[in-house]
């Protein structure tokens, strides 16, 4: 599928596989999820897509909790950079606890990752993006 700037709300729903009507909750719960809005319509970007696909990830596959989730995007801290600019409209993905060192398992809401997978989806996601 060709990439766009923008991305309206049935575009999204087709994409992601979710209802619009989820979509619209999930941007209530999730403050990550920040669709531009023009003249009543959300227009939502790749990085928007990103995120979205990562909620339903882990609430749909992962069996989290929208509170889990959240706090696991928290944990995780993945943000939009405010001062983006349209060509350089990426998404940031930072690490809080400094202290993980690499193939350190995490354990939380019954599963456990290692640094190694979290560290080659990053990348994933990162090439998804650039």
């Amino acid at each position: 599928m060709p990439q766009k700037k923008y991305y309206r709300i049935s575009e999204v729903s087709r994409i992601t596989g979710v209802e619009p009507h989820v979509l619209r909750y999930w941007e209530k719960e999730f403050r990550q999820i920040r669709p531009r809005r023009v003249k009543r319509q959300r227009l939502y970007t790749e990085k928007d897509l990103t995120v979205l696909r990562e909620i339903k990830r882990l609430l749909y596959d992962e069996g989290f909790t929208i509170t889990g989730a959240k706090k696991r995007l928290e944990q995780y801290n993945v943000k939009t950079e405010d001062n983006a600019t349209p060509k350089n409209d990426k998404a940031t993905i930072h690490l809080q606890d400094k202290n993980i060192r690499n193939n350190e398992d995490i354990k939380g809401n019954g599963t456990t990752v290692t640094l190694s997978s979290i560290k080659a989806e990053l990348i994933r996601l990162y090439n998804m993006l650039s």
